[in-house]
């Protein structure tokens, strides 16, 4: 069963249950303080039912019926669809690209803040129509789909600020363990709230769908291989958490019908994945996370052979500054089995701290200064492929 979510209100259909969203009071703000505000995110996350819900008026760029008569008036006299009790919602702004310096123009001109909001799918915008980038006039703000406690399937008593200021957290979590896989699988997508648990978990292949069978191909007006798309998908599933190279995704996501794929290929795809899951204007949501093993590829200025030294490389120097190799056999072996131990996984953390407690922090930081040798290296291709994709921030554990 799916429950109907909305009730005639005038012309318009408004939601009858709306779940209150932690942007909604950011919104309020921000529409205290610039002319007009942009919602961005993921799509199907509630951009527009949100919005709704502090507008006054609302314009539907891509309604069937007028959308012709929309983009015509967008483009000889924008001006016309501006009118409208304010905070005036502008849905699908994108499907107008010349809308965004009309708005600026008439948010200078009303010298008024809480004019418009804009909301919009993940649509290319043809910024060669935009010519003001909408700076002191303009506020953004990223949505995601719904939290647990958004949802109320989470009692919220536990909060990160919680975590940081008070010494003593407790909370109880009274849903089972398969009641948790359930809101895992089916996500925070709000119509899905309201849907039997079989149907909403089907959301999630939904949304895949489109993305793999249409998004992708409108990203950058290339036709995609749907099914190359879903390999790369799920290459990078089985990925999340390591540092992956092009080659490792290409490889793994060869089969009979694509043995010619090259890295360049799987670049291109997972840079189009990259914007089809975000807003146009701001692809660059999504936060990436690299390990230490991204520094091997980093170009040797020397030596081909040169490579920067991993977690383990290190670790295997303090531990022979630390406990010397002893000179006896039977004492080497157990010297070497305790060399195995103390230098792999979640021990080199303590290995590092014994060191610093039987020397001193200079000397921890000297001895990897010396062995990394940084001026020897300069960033690899991948470093810089890398920084094509817009990432909001890059969050690094290395030492480089």
């Amino acid at each position: 069963m799916v429950y109907n979510l909305y009730v005639k209100k005038g012309c318009e259909m408004v939601m009858k249950d709306y779940k209150k969203r932690i942007v909604d009071d950011i919104l309020a703000i921000k529409l205290k303080g610039k002319g007009a505000v942009l919602i961005e995110g993921a799509k199907w996350c509630g951009k527009t039912t949100t919005a709704e819900m502090q507008a006054k008026s609302v314009l539907y760029m891509d309604n069937p019926v007028i959308r012709k008569q929309n983009e015509l008036a967008a483009d000889l006299e924008p001006s016309i669809l501006l009118k409208g009790e304010v905070p005036r919602l502008i849905d699908e702004w994108q499907e107008a690209p010349k809308l965004w310096d009309a708005i600026r123009f008439e948010v200078d001109h009303r010298n008024a803040e809480g004019q418009f909001i804009l909301t919009g799918s993940a649509v290319p915008v043809d910024t060669k129509e935009i010519v003001h980038s909408g700076t002191g006039r303009f506020s953004f703000l990223t949505m995601r789909p719904m939290t647990l406690y958004e949802s109320g399937e989470s009692n919220g008593t536990v909060s990160l600020k919680e975590v940081f200021t008070n010494n003593s957290v407790s909370g109880v979590n009274e849903l089972s363990l398969s009641e948790i896989s359930y809101l895992c699988c089916r996500g925070g997508w709000p119509r899905s709230l309201y849907m039997d648990r079989d149907v909403s978990l089907n959301q999630a292949y939904d949304y895949i769908d489109g993305v793999v069978k249409s998004d992708i191909s409108r990203a950058s007006g290339v036709q995609r291989n749907a099914d190359r798309t879903r390999r790369i998908l799920r290459s990078y599933a089985r990925n999340i958490g390591t540092q992956a190279s092009y080659e490792t995704i290409r490889r793994d996501v060869i089969g009979s019908d694509i043995e010619t794929l090259d890295e360049d290929t799987v670049y291109s795809y997972i840079n189009d994945i990259a914007q089809r899951l975000k807003e146009p204007r701001k692809y660059g949501d999504v936060s990436l996370m690299i390990g230490a093993g991204f520094s091997k590829n980093a170009q040797s200025k020397g030596m081909a052979s040169m490579q920067p030294p991993n977690w383990s490389e290190l670790a295997e120097k303090m531990y022979e500054e630390l406990y010397p190799e002893p000179l006896e056999v039977q004492e080497k072996e157990e010297w070497n089995k305790q060399r195995i131990i103390k230098t792999s996984g979640k021990n080199v953390t303590k290995l590092a701290d014994e060191y610093i407690a039987n020397f001193d922090r200079n000397k921890i930081n000297n001895l990897i200064e010396q062995s990394i040798a940084d001026e020897m290296f300069v960033p690899g291709e991948l470093h810089k492929r890398l920084l094509k994709l817009h990432w909001s921030d890059i969050f690094t554990t290395n030492y480089d």
